[in-house]
């Protein structure tokens, strides 16, 4: 048993794309952890389709799929300065998909399409995400998923894609633990479980909403991508953080990690 540290990188977005294209394959399954249940459940996946506008126009969603009777557009964004395009190529796309388009020389709408943004970490956009839920825009009008891809020093290894749906919240009123903790993980706190993922975030004090914008040290925890592996990241705003991966008979072993928060 033991833990190794991981390493969090900048992946090329044609990387992610082909991720997405072959999302179901098991060999995929294996190097992600952390996608919500609705995320997992991606069918029909259709990669980069063309489409015409009576303005004049294309353009090409990244991917196109379905999820539990719900079509979705996913627009993937991997280059940190350009993250907040996302939400404006995201809506575009949505809102032209399910009104009127040009497929094949014919005329019609093929609504409605839920935007998905797929991105690196973005305060900008996390900040516009929630400042739309404040004005009461519905989780099912814009869903927001965010990626981190992480290496573990061999680059001939596949690196592993962590998932995470900022905008998922928990049971504020009912902490509730992991059900397995890594071996010598200290994290002395508040546990909320993350709705429909195998995620798991700890707090020093109660939070009855999960924060779309930390200010506080928290750990995340999550189960996967390998049977009983477990990721976690630990850390603050402008200070120390780490991504970890616990694993059976991997990694160097330590008797014990401890989480400050």
């Amino acid at each position: 048993m033991g833990w190794t540290q991981l390493q969090p990188s900048i992946h090329r977005e044609a990387d992610i794309q082909g991720h997405f294209n072959t999302w179901q394959q098991p060999a995929q399954r294996r190097r992600r952890a952390g996608a919500p249940d609705w995320l997992e459940d991606l069918q029909d996946i259709v990669p980069q389709k063309h489409f015409s506008t009576k303005l004049g126009y294309g353009f090409y969603p990244d991917v196109l799929a379905t999820s539990r009777n719900q079509q979705l557009v996913l627009e993937l964004k991997c280059a940190r300065k350009y993250e907040p395009l996302a939400l404006a190529e995201a809506l575009h796309h949505a809102w032209m998909l399910s009104h009127t388009i040009k497929e094949g020389g014919v005329e019609h709408g093929r609504g409605p399409w839920i935007p998905v943004l797929v991105t690196q970490y973005s305060t900008w956009l996390r900040a516009a995400v929630a400042q739309l839920r404040a004005g009461k825009l519905e989780h099912e009008s814009l869903r927001y998923i965010e990626l981190t891809t992480l290496w573990a020093g061999d680059a001939a290894r596949d690196p592993l894609i962590w998932f995470d749906d900022p905008f998922t919240g928990w049971d504020g009123e009912h902490p509730v633990p992991p059900p397995a903790l890594p071996v010598g993980l200290v994290a002395e706190g508040n546990w909320y479980h993350v709705k429909d993922t195998k995620t798991w975030i700890c707090v020093k004090d109660p939070m009855k909403t999960r924060v779309a914008v930390w200010t506080v040290p928290y750990l995340m925890l999550t189960q996967g991508p390998g049977p009983e592996e477990i990721l976690t990241w630990d850390g603050g705003v402008g200070g120390f953080n780490r991504y970890l991966l616990w694993a059976p008979k991997k990694g160097n072993d330590k008797d014990k990690v401890s989480v400050a928060l």
